[in-house]
């Protein structure tokens, strides 16, 4: 999967806003926690599903390290870790892949079923975020309003990333929890932004907010995007790919987002839970 492509100064998600942590104690932060402030590859974001049980996208586990730490609730990378847990052992979706619809290498890839588990070591004590069912067509209707959260990197912090925004492969460095309020897009209106490129593990989002519209950046990758049910949170998707397969940067861009599909892939993930015990 490509990181996603670069992030403007002082935000995580581009353009979006700061996001208050205490209201969303089951959002993650995947991280190596031997010096937060050097960049780190491959830093993604999560959801604290069960107790030790974190979803995030399957490319998020490609060559992740034994010492990784999962860390719920902070309001930035690198504060005190007082929800924290190692990770025991990790599952992919047995279908999940690369593919390459608009050619380049790597960092230009869509996937399929990008979804994947993490058991903890240890329980996370607090709240958990629930996870749309299997077949939740109402949840997932095209412009249904949608929130999503991320803990990518801060870009233009001294001392922190020097890249500009955009440079590919990114610079990683600490950042703020932000959110973005998107809707949700219909497969067809996305096609157009991404044709050949789109299957039913996949669900699109979109900011139509204004010019500068929220997008997922460098880090994202993994965290939740929810949307609100009888008064709660509860997750429809996992960031995935977005603008970069088209090299197209996260802080200037009107392309949507793609995100795992949390209830076309909730069958696999429930087994995969009773088998994790």
């Amino acid at each position: 999967m490509a990181f996603l492509a670069g992030a403007p100064g002082a935000h995580a998600i581009a353009n979006g806003d700061e996001a208050d942590a205490a209201r969303t104690p089951w959002v993650v932060s995947i991280t190596d926690d031997t010096d937060e402030r050097l960049p780190v590859a491959g830093r993604c974001g999560g959801s604290l599903i069960a107790p030790r049980v974190v979803l995030t996208a399957a490319h998020c586990l490609e060559g992740l390290e034994d010492d990784a730490l999962v860390v719920a609730g902070r309001q930035a990378v690198g504060q005190p870790a007082e929800r924290s847990a190692r990770i025991a052992r990790v599952r992919t979706h047995p279908r999940y892949r690369l593919e390459h619809p608009f050619g380049g290498g790597h960092q230009e890839s869509t996937a399929t079923s990008d979804i994947g588990l993490i058991e903890l070591a240890t329980p996370i004590d607090g709240p958990v975020l629930r996870l749309a069912p299997a077949r939740a067509e109402r949840l997932t209707r095209p412009g249904h309003a949608a929130r999503l959260w991320g803990y990518g990197p801060i870009f233009g912090r001294p001392g922190a990333c020097t890249d500009p925004p955009g440079t590919l492969p990114p610079c990683f460095a600490p950042g703020s929890l932000h959110q973005a309020g998107l809707r949700l897009l219909s497969r067809r209106s996305c096609a157009r932004s991404y044709p050949r490129a789109l299957d039913s593990t996949m669900l699109c989002s979109i900011d139509r907010t204004g010019a500068r519209r929220a997008h997922a950046c460098p880090g994202d990758s993994g965290s939740p995007l929810a949307v609100r049910d009888r008064g709660s949170w509860v997750q429809v998707g996992v960031v995935s790919w977005g603008a970069e397969v088209k090299r197209r940067r996260c802080d200037d861009t009107d392309l949507p987002m793609v995100m795992a599909n949390v209830p076309a892939l909730r069958p696999w993930i429930a087994r995969t839970i009773r088998r994790l015990g």
